[in-house]
């Protein structure tokens, strides 16, 4: 495996406490492995940043999933972690945004200011709001079974045909019992 993948297949254990880090952070975490630690220094002793720039390029481009740049309280560019599944990124984004509620700077900002303060968190109350409605809506259906249309299974190979899932929902099972 090259030293970018295991960088990548790192990454989501670095960042596991849910803080953007910037890639001097990431960096001093990385070589406390001595296998990377070998796989991150030429020979001669020289580190090899360009493999975490480059991570740091494919997350600006949107091609590595979970992982998301962001600005640290100094300015500077950072890696968080966000997730892959709709629940890991539901619970970042609401944790997030519960955050960024509990901000109080309305002391420090003009009139002007302060009028599109409240207007953004009433806007990040109705935005959670929803999200929390997505998420039990989301958490209520769940996979029953998969089956393959009749006579498939036995002749269709691997990459063939794609199974049928059935989901079941907590309202849909709800109609079912009134009829």
């Amino acid at each position: 495996m090259s030293a970018t993948e295991e960088v990548i297949k790192q990454l989501p254990i670095v960042l596991k406490d849910g803080q953007p880090q910037t890639q001097a952070e990431i960096w001093s975490e990385l070589i406390k492995d001595t296998r990377l630690k070998s796989m991150l220094f030429t020979t001669s002793g020289k580190a090899r940043k360009g493999v975490l720039q480059g991570i740091t390029t494919r997350i600006k481009q949107g091609k590595l999933k979970g992982l998301a740049m962001t600005t640290n309280e100094a300015g500077h560019s950072a890696i968080s972690y966000v997730g892959v599944s709709v629940n890991e990124r539901l619970s970042r984004y609401q944790f997030m945004l519960t955050g960024l509620g509990n901000l109080d700077i309305k002391a420090d900002l003009s009139d002007s200011q302060r009028k599109q303060w409240e207007r953004l968190m009433v806007q990040t109350v109705s935005l959670h709001r929803n999200l929390n409605k997505f998420n039990d809506q989301f958490n209520q259906n769940k996979m029953t079974e998969i089956f393959y249309p009749k006579d498939q299974k036995s002749v269709a190979k691997e990459n063939d045909t794609y199974p049928i899932s059935k989901f079941k929902s907590k309202a849909n099972k709800a109609k079912s019992v009134k009829k």
